[in-house]
């Protein structure tokens, strides 16, 4: 038995170990915590198995817009789960990482409402921000975009899970792709727009967030306005 093998043992003991029947449980605690030792595994590790990850494909190769980035971070919250940007050869990705079935969720509202943030951005450039700019266009329709970020998230919020271990999180994503440099995310800046953010917002409260069934556990289903 490799530790893999001996992680999903342990994993087995420790549900039977909380059995109603107390020589049951107190043999599969035994098991398990003699499995750890044998193995050098820690409890930690055995969390993490159940760490999920799902990825999303990014618009940009290296570096995202902040908008975008910042949808990820909303969504990544919104279900519990944390994302990390990264830079493959011939892409960039957004991948989340959750307990069990949350990863999955939150790729799956993130690509949704990326799909209808891209559209409400071109709707809005074309129509409130004709006469600006180009670098003021940018800097406006960001604004526009946090704004509806902000509001789409407040939706998506309602159907946030209960909070997992983050430690088993962190102790995954340190297996898998090691230490992960953090970013602050700004969108809009100091002189954002206050109009452009309202605009944003209200813009944002009409993406529709319904639950649905995958094969797997419940998850929601992000609609674009009709």
């Amino acid at each position: 038995m490799n530790r893999d093998d001996a992680i999903k043992r342990i994993e087995k003991c420790l549900r039977l170990s909380k059995s109603s029947n107390p020589h049951e449980a107190a043999a599969a605690l035994r098991q398990a915590q003699a499995l750890m030792s044998q193995y050098g595994v820690e409890l930690a590790d055995v969390e993490a198995a159940a760490v999920g990850e799902a990825i999303v494909k990014s618009g940009a190769m290296m570096n995202p817009p902040a908008w975008e980035r910042f949808l990820a971070i909303q969504m990544a919250e919104c279900f519990a789960c944390t994302v990390v940007f990264r830079a493959r050869w011939d892409r960039g990705e957004f991948v989340f990482f959750g307990m069990g079935a949350n990863a999955r969720i939150a790729a799956y509202a993130h690509q949704v409402l990326l799909r209808q943030i891209r559209l409400a951005r071109v709707q809005y450039i074309a129509t409130k921000l004709r006469r600006c700019k180009p670098a003021r266009k940018r800097a406006r329709a960001d604004d526009f975009c946090e704004g509806w970020i902000i509001a789409a998230a407040e939706k998506a919020a309602k159907l946030r899970p209960s909070a997992p271990e983050q430690l088993a999180i962190d102790r995954y994503i340190e297996s898998k792709i090691g230490e992960v440099k953090t970013r602050e995310v700004m969108v809009g800046g100091e002189k954002a727009r206050r109009e452009d953010l309202n605009h944003g917002f209200a813009e944002g409260e009409k993406a529709q967030i319904h639950h649905g069934v995958d094969q797997a556990a419940a998850r929601p289903q992000l609609e674009a306005p009709k």
